[in-house]
């Protein structure tokens, strides 16, 4: 019988997926990266922005995991220079509805002491950090300069070059279960390891590992604005009421996005992007009348909205998936857990919470 051995296996080539294969082989591992469709993830279809303060202010979820996306965002500028990432820190403005003041106040209060500032500003401030929008006149704004951005497909492929560049290798085509054993054609996967990294699709290899049951689709449409002279790319994004706005460091900005949980049609509804759209144009009148791409893309979830990082049950398998819309934010966190699993290392207290086995 063939097989592909190595000590790693990761499959899926997303965010998730590409972290943990570089940051595995970057650690020494012999590491197998395996993708479908490599460059087609719910990762691409997304505005990659490295956000948890806006995160934890306009996504109730995640109100309760705020230790862990401030691990993953101080993360983030050292993940990036390690592997050549093109990263930056442009900053995240919050249009906050009124009545959100006291809130507001205990994140920001929380975010400060973490080193990652944010703090309420006028409007004549957001006016000076994003010239083009047209700010609310009721309710206040926020600003955190240490948010990041990075641009989801350039993303992708540089964090594939570094990893061909360190030695890594790439396999596309398909992995499926049979029996309990994951094969990629007619190869059986034969590693130390196995990291299931694939997000909703992992769904088909619950047989490998019987966490994956537990995840549940959440639907994400997003608009691409491509010719946007007014917004220039190195500008803080926006999130304000309804959507956000989003430049892209290789042009053009990202409208979104929804969460449309149990939804698994990749088809746009023209209806909910004509929504979005609509919400931004409110604060981005720029944006009024100009052409746009749309694109719908299924993220997996989990019962507590908290993602699967770490070891299943099954001996010798790993899932890193569940991350809801965030995988970018927290796939340098996710990599480091993986692979201090994997070199035996103790995973530090945010591994806890986020233990596959805790549905069992």
């Amino acid at each position: 019988m063939s097989r592909i051995e190595a000590d790693v296996v990761v499959v899926g080539a997303g965010a998730t997926g590409l972290a943990i294969a570089l940051e595995c082989r970057a650690r020494g591992f012999d590491v197998v990266l395996i993708d479908e469709a490599a460059g087609m993830s719910a990762s691409t279809a997304a505005a990659g922005m490295t956000a948890p303060v806006m995160e934890t202010l306009t996504d109730p979820p995640m109100e309760g995991q705020t230790q862990d996306l401030a691990r993953a965002g101080l993360a983030w500028p050292n993940f990036a220079k390690r592997f050549g990432l093109s990263h930056a820190e442009r900053g995240g403005l919050w249009l906050a509805p009124p009545g959100a003041e006291a809130r507001a106040q205990d994140v920001a209060a929380f975010f400060n002491a973490q080193g990652l500032p944010v703090r309420r500003i006028s409007p004549g401030e957001a006016r000076d950090l994003a010239p083009w929008m047209e700010p609310p006149t009721s309710g206040p704004i926020y600003f955190a300069p240490r948010e990041g951005s990075i641009a989801p497909m350039q993303a992708v492929r540089e964090m594939s070059a570094a990893f061909g560049h360190l030695g890594g290798v790439f396999l596309t085509g398909r992995v499926e279960a049979k029996g309990a054993d994951l094969y990629f054609g007619a190869e059986r996967l034969a590693a130390r390891a196995l990291v299931l990294a694939g997000g909703f699709g992992a769904r088909g290899l619950e047989a490998c590992a019987p966490e994956l049951a537990h995840l549940t689709p959440i639907r994400g449409q997003i608009a691409h604005f491509g010719d946007t002279p007014d917004i220039p790319a190195d500008a803080p994004f926006v999130r304000g009421p309804g959507a956000y706005v989003a430049p892209q460091s290789g042009g053009g900005v990202r409208v979104g996005a929804t969460m449309e949980r149990g939804e698994v049609s990749l088809v746009p509804d023209p209806l909910v992007i004509g929504r979005l759209v609509a919400a931004a144009c409110a604060y981005a009148p720029c944006l009024r009348g100009a052409s746009h791409a749309s694109y719908a893309a299924i993220r997996a979830a989990t019962p507590d909205d908290r993602p699967l990082i770490g070891p299943s049950r099954r001996e010798g398998v790993f899932l890193a998936t569940g991350v809801r819309r965030n995988g970018w934010l927290l796939a340098p966190l996710a990599a480091g857990l993986i692979a201090d699993y994997l070199a035996n290392r103790a995973p530090g207290e945010a591994a806890r919470a986020v233990d596959p086995r805790r549905f069992s």
